[in-house]
């Protein structure tokens, strides 16, 4: 069975939060960019903003959406997180940003992200031709991460 950002949409009819529902619904569950709810994810047009996200669990609207897309396109296993080669990242992919757990990598690359919180996910744009990601103003004043890559071809990090 294919599952649709529209049977999605559909099967939510009349929720307000219809579209941050299935972007969150997508991002626990999909098993990467090929899979029918990573598309679906992509192709909705809500934004996750940590600044402004309020606590999923605590919203029963976004919670009985889950409860129809479990019913209605279930039951689904959750899946590894894996690095991504950065010729795999399209405009409009969801990233999310991975705890960095190697201390050679620590060494080499950093924190990554003040001001994007571990494990947020974030959509990629191009800015003057390069890709990146948008985040918080931070001490420096800048509001884009433009995308870097490793050695080996992968996108320093972030896991999809």
């Amino acid at each position: 069975m294919t599952i649709t950002y529209t049977d999605m949409r559909d099967s939510l009819r009349g929720q307000r939060k219809a579209d941050e529902a299935i972007f969150w619904f997508c991002y626990a569950w999909h098993s990467g960019a090929d899979s029918d709810l990573y598309r679906a994810m992509v192709e909705s047009d809500f934004h996750p903003d940590q600044h402004r996200q309020t606590q999923i669990a605590d919203d029963p609207e976004i919670l009985y959406c889950f409860d129809v897309l479990g019913k209605t396109f279930g039951p689904f296993i959750e899946a590894q997180m894996q690095p991504i080669k950065f010729g795999d990242v399209k405009e409009n992919d969801v990233l999310t940003t991975s705890e960095i757990t190697q201390p050679a990598f620590r060494l080499k690359y950093g924190e990554r992200f003040v001001c994007i919180e571990r494990g947020w996910p974030c959509r990629v744009y191009k800015w003057h031709g390069d890709l990146g990601v948008a985040c918080a103003e931070d001490g420096h004043g800048k509001s884009f991460h433009k995308l870097e890559v490793d050695e080996a071809g992968y996108v320093v990090g972030f896991v999809r």
